[in-house]
């Protein structure tokens, strides 16, 4: 696989989803091509527009702004493991691919080793300041994947994995039971209930959460909050960082510990991976024991559960579906059929049509991605 996604700076400084505002933006050019899937040994594989243009060798080179570095440096600014080598030349990254067959089976997880390494080449100053970050998500949604693996591309979510990024085009949803009575004193699980609340959230394309609203199951239950609960301050605990991650707590969390998922925000991969560690860890410590690692943290417990849905167009009409949502789900609530769908995806902010290379049935176990455009002719 050979391809090239080339990279500028903006003069213009502009908030992005996912990068703290009044930072320089790193913007794509657009490949002339489609996201394609292909068959490759036995099995479909989804090509980026990046992967779509060339598929023989295993290279991904990505243009950069133009700099020298001394011989010394050079050899300093690459990072590798079993599968993959990332160097910093003056002026593109290079990542090679390892020659073994299949080598894309085992991307994901290999590839969550290296990324967080660019932060490192970033403070060697390899990489200029606050771009590290922006070239992580270029390059792991750049790669070929799996049609299934729609979402570690985009929000860096593994099969079996603890938890997904937050950007925008996400909504989170934070639905709560009410009681009159604690739950050590209930007599019964529905003892003392008073009704759910919903409370509901955006990531904007600035990077901010918004609240989009509030629902009562019930006016007695309205009455009663009327002061307010906790699920109301979570974008002001949320704070403003370059990138969140919604950790689900039930691949960490140990019996006895009532909490459903735990929010980060941070200013780089880094961070999340060793706040990743300690949950694994250590899954009921408090937000507190979090403090020197110098991240914001949302935790959910009691009797709460936190969801994502992505925002997608079906039909011409924009609609939120449950994160995970495959082509093969939405054919099945809409009973429409396969062969007359099309499938567009968004790539560096324009729609691409989704192409087979042979078998359209392949398209079924497809997550969708937000920004998704489906539609019947």
């Amino acid at each position: 696989m050979s391809f090239v996604v080339r990279i500028f700076f903006c003069l213009a400084i502009v908030g992005l989803s996912g990068c703290h505002r009044a930072r320089p933006s790193l913007t794509l050019s657009v490949p002339d091509t489609a996201f394609r899937i292909v068959e490759k040994d036995g099995a479909s594989l989804l090509l980026p527009p990046p992967a779509a243009t060339s598929f023989h060798t295993q290279e991904l080179s990505i243009s950069l702004p133009k700099q020298k570095l001394s011989p010394s440096r050079t050899a300093a600014c690459q990072v590798s493991n079993d599968l993959f080598q990332l160097q910093i030349l003056d002026d593109r990254a290079l990542l090679r691919m390892s020659p073994v067959d299949s080598w894309w089976k085992q991307a994901d997880a290999s590839l969550d080793e290296v990324l967080p390494s660019l932060e490192t080449l970033e403070h060697r100053r390899c990489l200029s300041t606050h771009s590290a970050l922006q070239l992580q998500q270029i390059i792991r949604e750049s790669l070929p994947m799996r049609p299934g693996q729609s979402l570690y591309g985009a929000y860096g979510y593994r099969m079996g994995g603890g938890g997904l990024d937050l950007r925008s085009g996400m909504r989170v949803s934070l639905q709560r039971a009410h009681f009159r009575i604690p739950a050590a004193l209930r007599k019964s699980p529905a003892d003392g209930f008073i009704g759910i609340s919903t409370v509901q959230y955006e990531r904007g394309e600035d990077g901010d959460f918004r609240r989009l609203g509030v629902e009562y199951s019930s006016d007695l239950l309205r009455q009663s909050l009327r002061r307010g609960w906790q699920d109301l301050y979570f974008a002001r605990e949320a704070g403003a960082r370059p990138v969140y991650r919604l950790f689900l707590l039930t691949h960490y969390v140990r019996a006895g510990i009532q909490r459903s998922a735990i929010v980060i925000g941070a200013s780089s991969v880094a961070q999340l991976s060793d706040v990743e560690k300690q949950l694994k860890q250590d899954p009921g410590a408090p937000c507190s024991s979090l403090a020197r690692a110098k991240v914001a943290c949302v935790l959910f417990e009691g009797e709460v559960t936190a969801s994502v849905e992505l925002l997608a167009r079906i039909d011409g009409t924009p609609t939120y579906v449950p994160w995970g949502t495959t082509v093969r789900t939405v054919l099945q609530q809409r009973k429409k059929e396969l062969p007359t769908m099309q499938l567009r995806r968004l790539w560096a902010k324009q729609l691409l049509s989704v192409e087979v290379d042979g078998d359209r049935n392949s398209l079924l176990d497809l997550a969708l991605v937000a920004g998704d455009e489906l539609s019947w002719e």
